[in-house]
């Protein structure tokens, strides 16, 4: 019966570690979000920048004088950092069972179950990491369309926006993401695509690229006689002798939904990027 109890409560603590709505969860995503690192949301606070850390950790929680501080930082209401908005619902049996079993221990008890959350919650934390570091790789994304004659996408005045994508061959081998425009590549491509592009100034024919046509960019395949679209209600276009044309990549593949990071992988890898980059203390 004291194993089967215990038990018990270890599977009632994993449902509690494993809810994305704990404070220290909600603190850091917040905190990310928000671009800031540990010892600015510290100095913004007036606590050490240990303090902020052993918040996100769960060793310890903020104090109840520092919390309207802390949610007015985060841009958060109190119900946000303590789960209460998404938490508004009747308890489980099970969960009430286990509620009881926990009012039941001693002093000495719950602390026992308390330092096993912590270090639960720290376990899965780093597995976690560690999975999301394993899994992604971060890709520049180029905010600008190719196929419809949008301009130069590679000027440097465009700013890129990194997104993380699962690990593959073609991840691996891809420099830039670049989103399709227009119907001329169908049904090989759809207007809203992702293409995953590698950089080069030549394709062999038969191969799908993108091409800077007098300063407008196109995704088309390539032949000896011209630039193709896979649409037949579109013209192969003829590269005149006075116009500039420019390989600026190959196209790899699509992008597909389950290649994209989760809103919480992306917490992750952001935080894990910023800590690589010297952001985060």
């Amino acid at each position: 019966m004291r194993e089967k109890a215990q038990e018990d409560v270890k599977m009632s603590v994993l449902r509690i570690v494993q809810s994305p709505n704990s404070v220290g969860g909600v603190i850091r995503e917040y905190r990310m979000k928000r671009g800031l690192n540990q010892p600015q949301l510290a100095a913004k606070l007036g606590v050490t920048k240990n303090a902020v850390t052993n918040w996100e950790s769960g060793h310890s929680h903020p104090s109840l004088a520092t919390i309207p501080a802390l949610c007015a930082t985060l841009g958060i209401s109190a119900d946000v950092l303590f789960g209460i908005a998404s938490q508004n619902r009747t308890l489980s049996r099970e969960e009430k069972e286990h509620l009881l079993r926990y009012r039941a221990l001693n002093a000495y008890q719950r602390d026992t179950v308390d330092l096993l959350m912590v270090s639960m919650a720290e376990n899965e934390r780093k597995e976690f990491r560690d999975r999301c570091k394993a899994q992604f790789i971060r890709i520049p994304r180029i905010p600008l369309a190719a196929s419809a004659g949008t301009g130069n996408l590679l000027e440097e005045r465009y700013e890129q926006e990194e997104i993380y994508l699962r690990d593959s061959w073609e991840t691996r081998k891809a420099d830039m993401v670049v989103k399709v425009s227009g119907d001329s590549m169908q049904p090989t491509f759809y207007d809203g695509d992702e293409i995953l592009l590698e950089r080069t100034d030549a394709i062999e024919p038969g191969e799908i690229g993108v091409f800077s046509i007098s300063g407008e960019a196109f995704v088309k395949e390539y032949q000896p006689d011209g630039l193709h679209s896979h649409n037949p209600h579109y013209d192969t276009i003829r590269i005149a002798a006075d116009e500039e044309v420019r390989c600026i990549g190959r196209v790899l593949g699509t992008i597909s939904s389950v290649m994209y990071a989760s809103e919480r992988e992306q917490t992750v890898l952001n935080e894990i990027y910023a800590e690589n980059e010297g952001l985060v203390d």
